[in-house]
């Protein structure tokens, strides 16, 4: 071999060089490169881990934020119906209220329009009977005596009160 230029004690410090190397590097640099590529790549699934469970947790929150919203819409909807309900009730109170009051004043109204006819017609019998015994008088006066005068206009009177029942 040595004529073809290659010294076998040269090869196998070589080879001897090579191992050594590959030990060295395989010990001081290539595992604490794996350890690191390692730690990192087990970094990364619990980073991937992470993010699975924060999207389930936002898909979960997403949906009970649905649930939240239909929840209260319904609620809503259940108030405003309700307010709606009381409101229909208080205006038909009030218009009952306002009826019962109308009826009052116009039944008060009616009594009071009777006791002034009542009043008038009494007023009116009065001064008939007074304008009567007036014209009776007078009438007499001219044609009769004091005496029969006095019993006729008592008379009249007397039938003219009958008349005012």
């Amino acid at each position: 071999m040595e004529q073809l230029g290659i010294d076998p004690v040269m090869i196998l410090v070589q080879i001897f060089n090579f191992a050594l190397l590959l030990f060295v590097m395989k010990r001081y640099l290539y595992k604490p490169i794996l350890s690191v590529i390692q730690k990192r790549r087990e970094t990364l699934e619990d980073i991937a881990k992470g993010k699975q469970t924060i999207e389930e947790k936002l898909n979960d929150l997403q949906e009970e934020e649905k649930k939240l919203r239909q929840v209260i819409q319904q609620e809503k909807e259940q108030l405003l119906d309700e307010a709606r309900r009381q409101a229909q009730q208080e205006k038909k109170e009030l218009i009952e209220k306002a009826n019962t009051n109308a009826k009052e004043i116009l039944k008060k109204a009616d009594q009071q329009a009777q006791r002034i006819t009542k009043n008038a017609n009494q007023q009116i019998q009065e001064e008939a009977v007074r304008i009567a015994s007036v014209m009776v008088i007078k009438i007499m006066s001219e044609t009769i005596g004091e005496d029969q005068k006095s019993r006729s206009v008592e008379d009249a009177i007397n039938r003219l009160e009958q008349v005012e029942v």
